[in-house]
């Protein structure tokens, strides 16, 4: 794991920064018990998350279905 830490470029460390917070959101979205659609919105933010912190390990294919995943959850309006 270390070392694909040293690997990153500069600005991999800004995406990863930036997937840890969407993940922070996705925990506190599964955790809102008073929100309506939390197990909708936190997998949307948690799918967010996957492809900011993994996008670049992971294929073309699959940061697609991601995206397609993700619009999906708001197509069937679970936000």
């Amino acid at each position: 794991m270390l070392e694909l830490i040293y690997k990153m470029q500069p600005l991999d460390y800004v995406y990863l920064l930036v997937g840890i917070i969407l993940f922070i959101f996705a925990i506190q979205s599964f955790l809102d018990k008073e929100h309506k659609y939390r197990i909708g919105t936190g997998l949307f933010w948690l799918l967010y998350s996957v492809s900011f912190i993994f996008g670049s390990y992971l294929s073309k294919e699959i940061n697609g279905w991601l995206v397609i995943a993700m619009a999906a959850i708001v197509l069937v309006k679970q936000l």
